[in-house]
């Protein structure tokens, strides 16, 4: 009986899965508007900071495009950027030297998202990208909607 715990137990501990993965909310990103992600890291040996954030051509060369994070939660994270007025095309974004604990061992890996930058005259921008409800405060915020493009958009609110 003894064997059959220690089984099971070593079986659960080996499929254990770290889940670690960067999603991004929108594949194509207009060029004005925000490139959206969340980052799902449970597990981590050392949180995450936009020290550990790139965002490159597809060719590798760098770019100045900055991000700003925010941690939702211990394992969770939201990251968005504005995409200035930069060259259309293929873009990743990447994760770097992330440590985690997987299996009861240290590890550390880079996560890459491909995305790509396009300029269409339908831009809507909608500010603030992230809004957090405290539950145990009062919660107020500013909603600003520009249309940053040529055609006219309507706009439904609920």
């Amino acid at each position: 009986m003894k064997f059959f715990v220690y089984f099971i137990f070593l079986l659960l501990i080996c499929t254990v899965s770290v889940n670690a993965d960067v999603f991004l909310f929108k594949n194509e990103i207009n060029i004005g508007t925000n490139l959206k992600a969340e980052l799902n890291f449970p597990n981590l040996f050392v949180e995450i900071s936009s020290n550990n954030i790139e965002i490159k051509k597809a060719n590798n060369e760098p770019t100045n495009i900055g991000v700003i994070l925010n941690k939702i939660d211990s394992n969770k994270y939201f990251l968005y950027s504005t995409i200035p007025n930069i060259e259309t095309g293929n873009y990743k974004l990447i994760v770097k030297n992330v440590k985690f604990f997987e299996n009861s061992a240290l590890k550390q890996e880079n996560f890459e998202k491909e995305f790509t930058v396009i300029k269409n005259d339908s831009l809507l921008e909608i500010n603030p990208v992230l809004i957090i409800f405290e539950t145990d405060q009062k919660n107020f915020f500013k909603l600003d909607i520009k249309n940053k493009g040529k055609q006219s958009e309507n706009i439904k609110i609920e």
